[in-house]
């Protein structure tokens, strides 16, 4: 997996199918950690085979090439050229769901998956954000399929990123578009938490990686989400969790952060908040260039 050594800390998103000479450039000069592939960038096995080879001569063979593909609704590749998986609340074998996933996208190149989602929707929540994407109500067993998960995707030989910490299942807005609150007690928060201490309890810290959430818990920090939060990420997500791995914010161009800065602003605010890795998805060129330079 990419050492953080000579590399820009920042996932980025190519701007198509194919790398532009432009892309090809910018990459080589200043060597992002890695890159994100949406649904936008899968068309065909070959052509995602050649893009990932193509990022990989532009970075180093030990560039991270991630995707989201948690199966259900939350797949960037797709049948008929790629195998559908059930959502989490309806997958009957994890182990071996997430791992026939993870093979799937070994063979074409992706490298780290940003999955499995152990947010916990409590019984009758209304965050339809993650839905069917919670594995169960329960915190203690969404954790142990959770562990499932990871095994399958890293006994297929791809890195698991647990998501989204300290938990979005209590938000009922959705981050792409605004900003949830929580107000839930912390009683009731550090009982979520479960599902991702499980995790942690269960694997070595160089096995997965974890994702921060875009949501402002008013009981931990009134003023900052999760992701752009000193307090919550060593306090909650490092001290609590016991998380100890590599932590990357979630998608810092999502409306949420809307009224924290453009992007070049949130990508160091979540860096100096404590995120290893900053994801700035779906950036023009312009942008691109900019976030680089400026790390």
């Amino acid at each position: 997996m990419s050492s953080l050594d000579n590399k820009k800390p920042v996932i980025l998103t190519p701007l198509g199918t194919e790398l532009t000479p432009e892309e090809t450039g910018l990459f080589s000069k200043h060597k992002p950690y890695g890159f994100i592939l949406f649904g936008e960038h899968c068309k065909t096995r070959v052509q995602v085979q050649k893009l990932c080879s193509d990022l990989r001569s532009c970075v180093g063979e030990d560039v991270v090439i991630s995707i989201d593909q948690e199966g259900g609704r939350v797949a960037r590749m797709r049948a008929p050229t790629w195998r559908n998986h059930p959502s989490a609340a309806d997958m009957n074998d994890v182990y071996g769901t997430y791992k026939d996933l993870g093979e799937m996208l070994c063979a074409d190149g992706v490298n780290v998956n940003f999955a499995p989602c152990l947010d916990v929707v409590p019984t009758g929540g209304r965050c339809d954000a993650i839905g069917d994407r919670c594995f169960s109500s329960d915190a203690k067993t969404c954790g142990e399929k959770g562990v499932d998960a990871c095994k399958g995707l890293i006994d297929s030989g791809v890195v698991p990123v647990i998501k989204h910490m300290p938990g979005h299942g209590r938000a009922e807005e959705d981050s792409h578009y605004f900003l949830p609150v929580v107000k839930a007690s912390e009683k009731t928060l550090l009982n979520d938490l479960k599902s991702f201490q499980v995790v942690c309890d269960s694997l070595n810290a160089d096995q997965f990686h974890g994702m921060t959430a875009h949501v402002l818990y008013e009981v931990w920090d009134k003023e900052n989400p999760a992701t752009l939060s000193k307090t919550i990420i060593k306090n909650i997500i490092r001290d609590t969790i016991g998380f100890k791995g590599l932590l990357f914010s979630d998608d810092l161009a999502m409306k949420a952060l809307d009224r924290y800065g453009d992007v070049v602003k949130r990508v160091h605010l979540s860096l100096e908040a404590g995120c290893d890795i900053a994801l700035p998805c779906h950036t023009p060129l312009g942008e691109t260039r900019a976030i680089l330079e400026s790390l």
